[in-house]
């Protein structure tokens, strides 16, 4: 099965490049505060945030991971991405 004729029409070329369509990539530190996190994703209308240590991606942070962590803890500005205890 070929996608090709499934998605050719709506293309503007069949040559065209993913770094042509692709969203600015958004970035968070591991230890920035969650209320950053929550802000970057609205401001940038996004659901998922690369995590960032010393120059490397070390995972992803969803939306819905950021409100259960929210909801775990319980809301304060001062929460971290890291793994640290309450």
């Amino acid at each position: 099965m070929s996608l090709e004729g499934l998605f050719s029409p709506h293309l503007k070329e069949k040559s065209q490049q993913p770094q042509e369509v692709m969203s600015p990539l958004i970035t968070i530190s591991s230890n920035a505060p969650l209320v950053q996190a929550l802000y970057l994703m609205i401001r940038n209308n996004v659901v998922r945030l690369p995590v960032i240590d010393d120059d490397k991606v070390i995972g992803m942070i969803r939306l819905s991971d950021l409100f259960n962590e929210i909801v775990k803890r319980g809301w304060t500005t001062t929460c971290r991405l890291t793994s640290e205890t309450p």
